[in-house]
Parts: C-alpha cells; structure tokens; sequence
C-alpha cells in the first residue's frame, strides 16, 4: 500500500484504557458494603420497632423467660399498695395463668390512672424471680395499659354471675358475715 493511504484517511485514536476502567477497586467496594450494610441494619431496625410483641400466655411461663422480655394481657385479680406508694398486682388471663406485676412508686406516679380491681391490663416487662416467684416487671408508663372495666348493675346479675368476680356500684345498706346488701341508685341524669 501506498504511504499516502494514511494521509487520505483519517486517523482515529482511541482513547488511553485504564486498567481498572469497568472493574471496581477495593475501596469502592468496601464503601458499597458498609452502605448497603447499614441500610439493611436500619429496614431491620425500622421493622422491629413497628412490629408489635405477641402476647405471651401466662400459664406458658417459666423459668425459661427469666431475663426477656414479655408481653401479658389479663385481669386485675389481687391488688395490693403499699405505704411507699409501690402496687402489686397480680394477673390472670384466660389460660389460667397468674402472674404477679410489681410497679414501683416511681412508674406508679407516672401512670396517671387508676389501677382497681378486675380491670383488664397489658403490662410488657421483663420477667424476673422473686422469692421463688416469677414477675413481669415494667421499665416505664408506656409498659402499662390499663382498661378499666365498667360496672355491672345489679339488675343485670343473675344465677349465671354465681362465682364470677364482677364490679358492681351501688350503696351498703346492710354487712352481716358472708353477705352483703347493695341498693341499686340510678345515677343522675
């Protein structure tokens, strides 16, 4: 071929490659997987705090559980305050279990309502022994949640209430031993 060939058509340069043109070095890639990381860390993080804890039958602890911590729903069947402002109550749910909840003056003035008999609560805590009995004990105000139960009037009790605890609201008329006498009031309208 002739020398003048080179002249006549124009010469086209690539561009210089790189070696790592294409390929990622080792500090990229590191960057990615600390980014990719973290964001999986944050969707699990975001997911754990919205999802809500089971409930956990009372009957099905044990000391197991020690050291977890546990969601229980039931009803308020003993209650007890002492002179330091501490309540200690103990709950049963429907399958059978009781558990004692033990909350402290401190929680206690936090809560803001009224703890009474037979009202339906759930209480998250962490489940300890105490005196060879397992507790749920709660860390703060919102570990409490309290549904008071309403009263029942003593025109709708009946042989079918026999032997079910029941709040009921009225005025003693009469006490004797084993017996009392409630006068139903309606209340003002």
């Amino acid at each position: 071929m002739p020398k003048s060939l080179p002249q006549i058509l124009p010469i086209y340069k690539q561009p210089p490659h790189k070696a790592s043109a294409g390929k990622m070095d080792d500090k990229t890639i590191t960057r990615l997987g600390i980014i990719c990381s973290l964001t999986g860390l944050a969707a699990i993080y975001a997911g754990a705090l919205s999802a809500r804890p089971r409930i956990t039958p009372i009957a099905s602890l044990d000391n197991g559980f020690i050291g977890l911590r546990v969601v229980v729903s039931g009803q308020v069947t003993d209650f007890r305050k002492s002179q330091d402002g501490h309540v200690f109550l103990k709950l049963r749910d429907d399958s059978g279990g009781v558990i004692s909840v033990p909350i402290f003056s401190s929680l206690n003035a936090e809560l803001g309502e009224s703890i009474e008999l037979l009202d339906v609560m759930e209480v998250t805590g962490e489940v300890v022994l105490y005196q060879g009995d397992l507790e749920v004990v709660p860390d703060q105000a919102s570990d409490v949640k309290v549904v008071h139960t309403p009263p029942v009037k003593l025109s709708d009790l009946s042989e079918e209430n026999a032997g079910i605890p029941v709040k009921v609201q009225g005025t003693i008329v009469e006490l004797r031993a084993w017996s009392v006498f409630l006068c139903w009031q309606r209340p003002p309208q």
